[in-house]
């Protein structure tokens, strides 16, 4: 009877009629927040509509998973949803705040939406109060693929290979190659490498150092399997550059490893800095500095002992940069040689280090005044060799900077966040011009001042692109000073164009340019100084004059076509 009594009971309970929430997420996903903006209670909730479409075709995407992220530095996932058949999802009930939209689907690369007309990249929503954005697209490319097997020196299958597949981004004059994907070939000797995005790329194959040392040789000299290029080479100068296009899968890459005769490198690091440890200082080796294409991934390495000796294994023949890299705190380079191997051991090399160097100056306009229209701008300084140290960067106070622990090394000194209309004419140290603002930090004193100077005196360039025969739903379009400029990324300049083909470039400093117009997706390929000799006959020059817009009739361009 106790029984009959609770299941009536509990019959009634869920009888009751429940309270009214929300309406749910459209999607499939709970939705349900992790984190998000925090909530005024004076404000109401908004709402966040749009569908994800196919990048090449604008078809629909189901299953695609949509996230809303708080923007910033301390943001988390905030809700998840996943798309329906007609690619469309719908975030209910948001806080009002800033966030960042972003869609992935397997077989696609992961894109943050990216409002009209504004370069990829800039992913913030905002959500006001009670405010409804609808309509939002977000395009998603497919990935490229590439598929093959590794072979050991006798031709069989090799099982535990380490396939990488790196990518070549020459925005700027220099071509680096650095790795972007990698994976270990399986028992059959097979790899399959994706999530690529368009663009050129080296594969590399090399032993794993998990599978322990492998080396032969008699009579004193040694010889192991080296990193390969594909097809079989061990150097950069016989490699093959794939280039992929979206969603292209390339299969049947076969990697030949092969051997080398392979030396030790030894030395010793004079000069430590006060107050800091050898166990915390790491010898690298770079191949290729004197290449082409610069390699951004180690050759070999080697830990520094109490007495300041180093030794580096496995060294095949070649041209190197041998740098010091300090792992106390954040890392800096404290110095770098070029060291080339040839058929013998590298001993008793002697490497001075020196402390860090300090960067300080100022910014003013080329007529004296302060720069007060840059305030919130930012000085940075771009290393030349940035896989032993990346990039510094300071914020203006009343026109001055100041960087600390900065790496022993070149670098470029440019500067990020300048309004429109503002460039930089000169950078000088004391009262020598640096060209091309190229700064030399490898020796001489540990305090370097220098004077930034910017002008306002700019032009503009605009015009049309098309697409066979009809003007360009989207694209890209850079302008690119002649002469190239090498390692300076931030002279070339670019825009998006727009679903009827036009384009616009204000804030042009005078100079001669050329100017091209390209696919999206070859975004990171254009600045490759290849590419821009092989389309030269697309392009058209342009002599920028100040107070003055130029223009310019352009034909889209693809890196992969004849």
């Amino acid at each position: 009877m106790q029984a009959i009594a609770w299941v009536l009971f509990a019959g009634a309970l869920m009888a009751q009629p429940r309270p009214q929430g929300p309406p749910p997420d459209r999607g499939r996903g709970s939705g349900r927040p992790t984190r998000e903006a925090v909530a005024d209670p004076n404000q109401k909730p908004g709402r966040v509509e749009g569908r994800v479409v196919h990048a090449k075709t604008g078809e629909p995407l189901r299953k695609a998973s949509v996230t809303l992220n708080v923007y910033g530095p301390r943001g988390g996932t905030a809700r998840s949803i996943t798309t329906e058949a007609d690619g469309r999802f719908a975030f209910e009930t948001v806080t009002p705040g800033t966030y960042q939209l972003a869609a992935e689907r397997t077989g696609y690369l992961r894109q943050s939406y990216t409002p009209p007309g504004r370069s990829r990249g800039s992913s913030s929503v905002s959500v006001a109060s009670g405010q409804s954005l609808t309509g939002l697209e977000i395009k998603l490319m497919p990935h490229a693929v590439v598929a093959g097997k590794v072979l050991d020196a006798d031709g069989e299958p090799m099982q535990g290979a380490v396939v990488s597949v790196m990518r070549v981004n020459s925005l700027g004059g220099r071509m680096r190659a650095a790795p972007v994907e990698s994976e270990v070939s399986n028992d059959l000797g097979e790899f399959r490498v994706y999530r690529l995005p368009a663009g050129r790329y080296y594969l590399t194959a090399s032993r794993s150092r998990r599978m322990g040392p492998e080396e032969r040789g008699s009579g004193g000299q040694r010889e192991s399997y080296v990193t390969t290029y594909y097809p079989g080479s061990t150097d950069l100068a016989g490699a093959t550059v794939l280039q992929l296009a979206a969603g292209q899968e390339v299969n049947g890459v076969t990697i030949q490893l092969r051997r080398s005769p392979v030396f030790t490198v030894r030395g010793k690091v004079v000069n430590m800095p006060a107050n800091s440890r050898p166990q915390s200082l790491r010898v690298f080796l770079r191949p290729g500095e004197r290449d082409a294409v610069q390699m951004m991934s180690p050759g070999g390495s080697g830990g520094v002992s109490s007495d300041g000796a180093f030794q580096i294994d496995g060294v095949q023949p070649g041209h190197y940069l041998l740098a010091a890299l300090l792992t106390e705190r954040e890392p800096v380079t404290l110095g770098s040689l070029q060291l080339t191997v040839g058929t013998s051991n590298v001993d008793d090399i002697t490497f001075p280090l020196s402390e860090p160097v300090t960067v300080m100056g100022s910014v003013r306009m080329e007529n004296g005044d302060p720069a007060t229209n840059a305030a919130s701008a930012r000085v940075q300084l771009a290393l030349t060799n940035p896989m032993f140290g990346g990039r510094k960067d300071a914020a203006l106070k009343d026109g001055a900077f100041r960087m600390e622990r900065v790496s022993r090394d070149s670098a470029y000194v440019v500067m990020s966040g300048l309004p429109s209309g503002l460039w930089v004419r000169s950078v000088k140290m004391g009262s020598q011009e640096l060209p091309g603002g190229l700064v030399d930090l490898a020796t001489g004193g540990s305090l370097v001042p220098l004077e930034i100077i910017l002008s306002d005196k700019v032009g503009a360039v605009e015009g049309t692109a098309s697409a066979d025969g009809q003007p360009a739903a989207g694209g890209l379009i850079s302008l690119v000073p002649e002469p190239y400029p090498v390692g300076r990324a931030d002279l070339v300049r670019v825009a998006n164009i727009g679903d009827s083909g036009a384009f616009r470039l204000d804030g042009v400093p005078p100079g001669d340019y050329r100017v091209f117009a390209w696919e999206e997706e070859s975004r990171d390929s254009f600045g490759d100084p290849e590419l821009l000799k092989k389309f030269e006959g697309a392009s058209v020059k342009v002599s920028v004059k100040e107070n003055a817009t130029e223009r310019a009739e352009l034909k889209v361009v693809r890196p992969d076509q004849p």
